[in-house]
């Protein structure tokens, strides 16, 4: 739902992709609101969910008439939001926080674990090593200042990558 009030733009809800007959397409939740958004009960690629958010996002900035330069920062941010997500210890979590020596052939960015599992959750983040307090946000943000191809094409830097640390709200 998009709300409009003079000088104000604010965007509120979820977008969820449906198939043909109105189900929900599986792995289609593309938001990540709060810190347990990784924790859906449904695997879904990272690959698959930046490109969903880059394509919403994109949309989204263009459908508001904002200028191209802010329109592709805002889709170059949400293309690599959560690139962090990549550590092997967040893998490990999201995989339940299993063996050490698994190789990660595919890097999530949702799993199978459910949020309102607390005890599932608290266990799996306890075995994968990933520090307490750790933001993914962060991490992203450290991968993608050091990669200046990034921003060969016209972006706002800045805007970049305060859009991918702040994506939670916690930064």
């Amino acid at each position: 739902t998009v709300h409009i009030v003079p000088g104000y733009l604010a965007v509120v809800g979820r977008f969820r992709v449906r198939d043909t007959a109105g189900a929900e397409a599986a792995g289609s939740d593309i938001t990540t609101e709060g810190d347990s958004g990784s924790l859906t009960g449904v695997e879904v690629t990272l690959r698959a969910h930046l490109g969903g958010v880059a394509r919403w996002a994109k949309t989204f900035a263009e459908s508001c008439g904002l200028p191209a330069r802010i329109a592709r920062s805002i889709e170059l941010a949400a293309a690599l939001h959560d690139a962090g997500k990549v550590d092997v210890r967040f893998q490990r979590m999201l995989r339940g926080g299993g063996d050490s020596r698994v190789a990660v052939t595919e890097p999530l960015a949702k799993s199978k674990l459910v949020a309102a599992n607390r005890a599932a959750r608290e266990r799996a983040a306890k075995r994968s090593g990933y520090p307490k307090r750790t933001r993914h946000e962060l991490s992203s943000v450290a991968l993608v200042a050091q990669q200046p191809a990034l921003f060969a094409e016209d972006v706002d830097r800045d805007l970049v990558l305060h859009l991918i640390a702040s994506h939670h709200g916690w930064c």
